[in-house]
C-alpha cells in the first residue's frame, strides 16, 4: 500500500482536512487528516467487491439512508445496507459532504470542496445547483417550517447562509467561531435558534431571528477533541458525533450517554430515524454506517457505506428524518354537520407538519357526546395528511359531539378541536355500504362484505349487478351480504352497482369499483447449466406463481438474454411455454461461461415476472488440453514455469506457477478463456503475485511438435488487478531453453 501526505504547518489553524491518497490493491482512495494526525484508519489488506450501480433514478423511500461518498455522489441504502440507487451531482468534487430534504421531498447535498449546493427532485433527478454566494466549505443544510434552507460554512467567511426555496439569498449570520467555522447546524424548534459546533470541543448557539450570539449550549467540553453532525432531540437534548464515539447530552449541554461502535474511531455524521427512537452515524474513514437505539445504547446495526466505491463517507441523511424544526398539528371537519337519523356522517382529519400534509399518522376518533356517544373509530393518514372517520347516526335524534387525536412522531398526543353532527329523525331509507376491493386474477376471493340498516327496521333485499366474470353476490337478509368467487375475468376495473331496498323507499343504489388484477409470476431457472460448444445449448426455465391457484401459463412468450464473460450482450432467444409454464429454447453459444437471465413481459393476465434465479451456463470446446513446463531466458532473467489448461464438459479449469529470477512468483487456479488450434492454445486467468490476489494473466504457446527447446515458444503476460499496468511480461514470443509444450 502506497501513502502520501502531508502535514500542516504550525501557523495553520487547529483542525484542518487534508486528502490522503493510498493504494490499496492497486485501487485509489481518499481519506481526510485532522490537525495534522491521521483521524481515520486503512487496514493493510482491503478486498472490494464491485457492485452494479442501479440505473436510472426513482422515488426516495422513508427510512433509506443517504451517504455522502465523494466524487460528487451520493448513495442512497436501505436500513439494511443495500443499494437502491447513487446520485450524482456531476461535479466530481473529492467531498460531498451533509444532505437533506425539503418539505416537499426534493433532495439536497452540500459540494464541500466545489462550494456549491446541489439539488435532486423527489424522484432522483439532478435539478442543478442551489444557492449561491457559498464563500468556503459549505458542510450541512437543514430547513425550517416555512420551507427556508439554512447552510453553515466551514470555511472562509464561516457564515451561516439563508435561502428561500428557490434558492435567493435572503441573509447571511456569522456566529462567534472557535476551532473551525459554522460546519454543522441544526434548526431549533422556535425556528430562531441555531445550534452548531465549529470542530473544536463544544456545541454553540446562534439566534437568526434576532441575529445575536447565545450562550453556549455546553457547559463543559466534550470528551473528544472534536465535534461534528448534530441532531436537537425533542427532550431539549443534543445528540453529536464526538469523533471516537456519539455523546448524548441532556437539555443542561451534560453528557448523559456514550455511544461507540466496534472499528469506528471518527464518527462524523449522525441524523435520526424517522421511527423516533433510533438514529444513524457514520465513521469518514471506514464508511462505517451504523444504527443505534437512543434510549439502550443498544447497537441495531451496521453497513459499510463504502463497499462499492467511494472516498469517504462525509455526511448522512435519512427519508423521513424528524428533527426539532418540525410542528405538528391536527384538524378535523366538517365543523358542523345535519342529517337525518339511519344515515351516515363521515368527519376527515388532517395532520400537518409545518403546514405539510404529515402521512402514516394513526388517528382516533372519538364521539364523546349525543345519541351516539362511545363510537370510535381510527384510521392511518394518506399522502395528503388526511384521514377519514364514518359512522351511522342510528341512536335516535340529537347532536354528537366528535373529537380526534394523534400521536405525533415526537411522541405528544394533540387533539384537535370537537365538530358536530346533528340527527334529524324521519322515515329513512336504508342505508348503504358497498365495497370496493380487488382481486387477482385466477384467485380466490376474499368475501367482499356488503351491508346496508335501516333505522324503521324495515326488512332489507341486497343485490348486486355487473360484478367480473366468476363472482357472484349472495343476499343473507339480515342487511349484509357477500361477494365471493374466483375471478375469471379480463383484469381491469368493473362498476358494480349494490342496491338496498326496504319495500318503502325507493331502492338506494351505489356503484363501486371490484378491480381484477393480473396475476403475479415468478420463474425459476436452473442455477447452472453445462454444454458443450459441438451442439446446442439448451436454455430453460419454468413460469410459475407465488400462490397456490396457477391461472392459464400456456402460451406465454419468455425471453432469455445475458452476457458472455467479457460482457458482450447475448441473445436474445425466445420460447412459448407449455401447459404447466415451461419454457426451453436450443441455443448456439460458443465456447464460454455465460450469464443468462429469463425474463417474461407480461400480458392481459399476467404482470411481469422477473427472474428468481440466473443461471450460468458453461460452453466447453470439445475436450481441449494444453501442459507443458520448462524455462527460458529473457531481459530480466531466467523464468521458469509450468501449467496446465483444460476445456471439458465440466468446464474450464487447470493451474499456473511462474517464477522470475527477479524474485517474482506467480501463482492461478483459475482459468476464464481457453481457446486454440491443434499447435496452439491462448487463454487468461487470474491468481496471486508475491501472496497478493486479484492478478490476472494471459497465456500464448504455440507446440511445434518437437522437444521444448527446438522450437515451441511461449507468452506471458501478468498484470495487476485493475488491468492497469503490467508487472510481469516475457516481451513477446519466447523460444524454450529447456522443457517442453503440448496441445493436446
Amino acid at each position: 500500500m502506497r501513502m502520501s501526505w502531508w502535514t500542516p504547518a504550525a501557523s495553520e489553524s487547529s483542525v484542518r482536512r487534508h486528502m490522503l491518497a493510498s493504494t490499496v490493491a492497486g485501487k485509489a482512495v481518499t481519506r481526510r487528516w485532522v490537525g495534522g494526525a491521521l483521524a481515520v484508519s486503512v487496514s493493510a489488506a482491503v478486498s472490494m467487491v464491485a457492485v452494479a450501480s442501479p440505473a436510472g433514478a426513482a422515488p426516495y423511500t422513508k427510512g433509506d439512508v443517504f451517504v455522502s461518498v465523494g466524487n460528487g455522489l451520493v448513495k442512497e441504502f436501505t436500513p439494511s445496507g443495500t443499494l437502491v440507487q447513487t446520485l450524482d451531482t456531476t461535479t466530481g468534487v473529492p467531498e460531498t459532504t451533509g444532505s437533506g430534504f425539503d418539505a416537499a421531498g426534493n433532495f439536497y447535498v452540500t459540494d464541500f470542496s466545489g462550494n456549491a449546493v446541489t439539488k435532486f427532485d423527489t424522484n432522483g433527478t439532478l435539478v442543478g445547483s442551489f444557492g449561491s454566494d457559498y464563500n468556503a466549505d459549505p458542510e450541512s443544510i437543514v430547513f425550517d417550517a416555512a420551507g427556508n434552507a439554512y447552510v453553515g460554512q466551514a470555511d472562509g467567511t464561516h457564515a451561516i447562509l439563508k435561502f428561500n426555496a428557490s434558492g435567493a439569498l435572503l441573509a447571511s449570520f456569522t456566529p462567534t467561531i472557535t476551532d473551525r467555522g459554522t460546519d454543522w447546524i441544526d434548526l431549533a424548534a422556535d425556528q430562531c435558534t441555531i445550534y452548531y459546533d465549529s470542530e473544536g470541543q463544544n456545541v454553540h448557539r446562534f439566534n437568526v431571528c434576532t441575529n445575536t450570539q447565545l450562550p453556549d449550549f455546553t457547559t463543559t467540553p466534550l470528551p473528544a477533541s472534536y465535534a461534528f453532525a448534530l441532531r436537537i432531540l425533542p427532550d431539549g437534548g443534543v445528540l453529536v458525533a464526538n469523533a471516537n464515539a456519539v455523546r448524548r447530552l441532556d437539555s443542561s449541554g451534560a453528557v448523559v450517554q456514550t455511544y461507540t461502535a466496534p472499528n469506528d474511531s471518527f464518527l462524523f455524521g449522525l441524523n435520526l430515524d424517522p421511527d423516533g427512537t433510533t438514529f444513524w452515524t457514520a465513521d469518514i474513514g471506514n464508511g462505517d454506517v451504523a444504527h443505534f437505539n437512543i434510549a439502550t445504547g443498544a447497537l441495531l446495526g451496521h453497513f459499510n457505506g463504502l463497499s462499492d466505491g467511494g472516498s469517504d463517507v462525509a455526511g448522512l441523511s435519512v427519508r423521513g428524518e424528524l428533527t426539532a424544526a418540525h410542528q405538528y398539528a391536527i384538524a378535523l371537519t366538517p365543523a358542523t354537520g345535519s342529517a337525518p337519523v339511519g344515515t351516515t356522517h363521515t368527519v376527515t382529519a388532517t395532520t400537518t407538519d409545518g403546514g405539510v400534509p404529515l402521512a402514516g399518522q394513526t388517528v382516533h376518533f372519538t364521539i364523546s357526546a349525543g345519541p351516539n356517544t362511545g363510537q370510535t373509530g381510527s384510521g392511518t393518514t394518506d399522502e395528503s395528511g388526511q384521514s377519514s372517520f364514518t359512522y351511522t347516526g342510528s341512536g335516535g335524534a340529537g347532536t354528537d359531539t366528535i373529537g380526534a387525536s394523534f400521536t405525533d412522531p415526537a411522541s405528544a398526543t394533540l387533539q384537535a378541536p370537537s365538530v358536530t353532527q346533528t340527527w334529524t329523525a324521519a322515515n329513512q331509507p336504508p342505508v348503504l355500504t358497498p365495497a370496493n376491493g380487488s382481486v387477482q386474477y385466477s384467485d380466490p376471493i376474499t368475501s367482499f362484505t356488503v351491508s346496508a340498516s335501516d333505522s324503521d327496521h324495515d326488512p332489507l333485499t341486497l343485490s348486486a349487478a355487473g360484478l367480473p366474470a366468476g363472482l357472484t353476490f349472495s343476499d343473507h337478509h339480515d342487511g349484509t351480504g357477500t361477494v365471493s368467487g374466483t375471478a375469471t375475468a379480463t383484469p381491469g376495473p368493473y362498476t358494480v352497482t349494490y342496491s338496498a331496498s326496504d319495500g318503502v323507499n325507493p331502492p338506494v343504489t351505489a356503484s363501486r369499483t371490484i378491480t381484477v388484477t393480473k396475476e403475479d409470476c415468478t420463474l425459476t431457472s436452473p442455477a447452472t447449466v453445462l454444454s458443450n460448444a459441438t451442439g446446442l445449448t439448451s436454455l430453460t426455465t419454468t413460469l410459475g406463481e407465488p400462490d397456490a391457484t396457477p391461472g392459464d401459463r400456456s402460451k406465454k412468450t419468455v425471453t432469455f438474454a445475458g452476457f458472455d464473460s467479457s460482457l458482450a450482450p447475448v441473445g436474445p432467444f425466445t420460447a412459448t411455454t407449455d401447459a404447466n409454464g415451461n419454457a426451453s429454447v436450443s441455443a448456439a453459444l460458443g465456447a464460454g461461461v455465460y450469464a443468462i437471465d429469463a425474463s417474461f413481459a407480461g400480458d392481459a393476465y399476467y404482470s411481469p415476472c422477473t427472474t428468481t434465479s440466473s443461471t450460468i451456463v458453461t460452453v466447453s470446446p470439445a475436450q481441449f488440453k494444453v501442459t507443458g513446463g520448462g524455462w527460458l531466458s529473457n531481459s530480466v532473467g531466467r523464468t521458469s514455469f509450468g501449467f496446465n489448461a483444460i476445456s471439458d464438459v465440466t468446464g474450464l479449469h487447470g493451474q499456473i506457477q511462474i517464477r522470475t529470477n527477479a524474485k517474482g512468483n506467480f501463482h492461478g487456479n483459475v482459468v476464464l478463456t481457453l481457446a486454440g488450434t491443434t499447435t496452439t492454445a491462448q487463454w487468461t486467468g487470474t491468481g496471486t503475485w508475491n501472496g497478493i490476489r486479484g492478478y490476472r494473466y494471459s497465456v500464448s504457446v504455440v507446440d511445434a511438435g518437437t522437444s521444448g527447446k527446438n522450437g515451441d515458444t511461449i507468452t506471458i503476460t501478468i498484470t495487476n488487478p485493475t488491468g492497469t499496468s503490467t508487472v510481469f511480461s516475457t516481451g513477446g514470443a519466447q523460444g524454450l531453453k529447456g522443457g517442453n509444450i503440448v496441445v493436446h
